[in-house]
């Protein structure tokens, strides 16, 4: 047998010098000893399976985010560390469980891909002239209404109309994402302030409440592991920016899930939930409208202009950089591509995805197993093979998945752009959000399986198109 790799020799090279001071972080806030090994032993070991990428990227901000990550979100898959004081066997373990978890991707993507072939026989096109073909069931029950299809090259499971989806089962364990039977409140409810002292708990989502005035509101932030899971704070923002409606995302929440940002005309409102204050950064642009935080903790903001906000620090900023590690963009030419960031926000690179895909929409939710997945138009040819379904998610994994996955939402009452990702789960399940004119749910679904679930159901929304009353949610809330 021959020796290490060179990828595993950089890796581990790489490791053994950064473990020690991993260790350290993980360590702050009186963590055992224990969790703070599980922590950096996953963090490695996300590392270790897209090191392929990683090496030519910031893979110590990487880790440090997968880190918080595996903290922050109860249930997701980690392996054991070993039971030893070794920092070397740490990382050597960190290696050997990526390499059983790269492999087990392609497993899954070979029995996928041959049951395809086997259903299709030699070949089969791709792309608008393509065919319909099912893709035989996979061993976990689809709760979708038949078969998966592949279309242009991605496996396609259709979501159940809206009027069924309070009849789709249950999440098997809704506590290891951190969600409850319900998401919001009623008009006139009365939710606490943020007390000054600050609260501990991490930030699950973040909605907007309308209070009296044209076009004001404030934030309110749902936690995690309180009595009182509701805060309500107390910063007046106006839920209308460049004449748009103030449209939330997930990228406003830090990866550590104590501080929320939002942009505002000439300023972006930071609220310090740990440290129970809230304060305005001025920035010389009022158009600002869409803001996320990049992996080293930088603010990118968009406006008239880029901005990058260090601290306190506001500067201009390369228009292409982008605070999300990966983004799926429709090109002029039709090219649907996947263009991955550093943690500094910078573009590293881009890769051409197959699809039906004739438009995206919204923000491009990441998780730190490389799954990316955003809001998606179907084209033509693709809506008339699929019963009218003009809408879904779109989701792919560069690194393991056998075919990028779609989900299509049934031609209903279903709103324009409302069948949107809102964050990754444990285990590659995507939690998603289903707007129609019969209500909004938080909806599960399995990438590999193709199974949906009901999580939790969306309170304190208008109608579709209606206005909010005073003390009602504004828009939909995000995670």
């Amino acid at each position: 047998m021959g020796g290490p790799s060179r990828d595993e020799q950089e890796f581990v090279a790489w490791a053994r010098s950064s473990v020690a001071g991993l260790l350290r972080e993980a360590g702050h806030g009186r963590v055992a000893e224990q969790q703070a090994r599980a922590d950096v032993h996953e963090a490695l070991v996300l590392v270790a399976v897209r090191w392929g990428v990683l090496r030519h990227e910031e893979p110590l901000a990487y880790a440090r985010r997968a880190m918080h990550r595996h903290r922050t979100h109860p249930g997701s898959r980690t392996t054991p560390s070993p039971a030893t004081s070794d920092l070397d066997a740490l990382v050597d373990s960190a290696w050997r469980t990526a390499t059983t978890r790269r492999r087990a991707g392609r497993r899954r993507g070979a029995v996928v891909a041959a049951a395809v072939v086997a259903v299709l026989g030699i070949g089969f096109a791709l792309g608008p002239d393509a065919a319909v073909e099912p893709v035989p069931a996979p061993t976990s029950t689809s709760e979708g209404p038949g078969r998966p299809v592949v279309l242009g090259g991605a496996q396609v499971d259709r979501l159940v109309p809206a009027e069924q989806l309070g009849d789709l089962p249950r999440h098997p364990d809704p506590g290891s994402l951190g969600l409850g039977a319900t998401l919001g409140w009623t008009a006139g409810a009365d939710i606490s302030g943020l007390p000054r002292g600050g609260l501990s708990q991490p930030v699950r989502a973040v909605a907007l409440r309308r209070v009296q005035g044209r076009h004001r509101a404030h934030l309110v932030l749902r936690l995690t592991g309180t009595p009182t899971p509701y805060v309500e704070v107390e910063e007046v923002l106006t839920s209308r920016v460049v004449g748009e409606p103030l449209v939330l995302t997930g990228d406003m929440i830090h990866p550590d899930r104590d501080r929320v940002a939002v942009p505002q005309p000439g300023r972006v409102v930071l609220v310090d939930v740990a440290g129970g204050r809230t304060r305005d950064i001025p920035v010389p642009d009022d158009r600002l409208s869409t803001l996320g935080w990049a992996g080293n903790g930088d603010i990118i903001v968009r406006g008239e202009s880029t901005w990058r906000i260090s601290g306190s620090r506001v500067r201009r900023a390369d228009p292409q950089v982008s605070p999300a590690p990966e983004e799926l963009v429709l090109r002029p030419d039709g090219r649907l591509e996947r263009s991955s960031y550093a943690g500094t926000g910078d573009l590293v690179g881009g890769e051409t995805m197959p699809g039906p895909v004739g438009g995206v929409h919204g923000e491009t939710v990441s998780d730190i197993a490389g799954w990316s997945a955003a809001g998606v138009w179907l084209p033509q040819w693709a809506t008339a093979q699929l019963d009218g379904s003009y809408q879904g998610v779109y989701a792919v994994q560069v690194d393991a998945s056998p075919r990028p996955r779609v989900l299509a939402a049934a031609d209903d009452s279903t709103v324009m752009g409302g069948l949107v990702p809102l964050d990754w789960g444990p285990a590659d399940q995507l939690l998603l959000l289903s707007r129609s004119a019969l209500g909004t749910w938080v909806l599960v679904w399995d990438v590999h399986t193709g199974t949906t679930w009901r999580v939790t159901e969306v309170l304190g929304q208008p109608p579709p198109g209606s206005q909010p009353a005073v003390g009602e949610m504004v828009g939909s809330p995000v995670l």
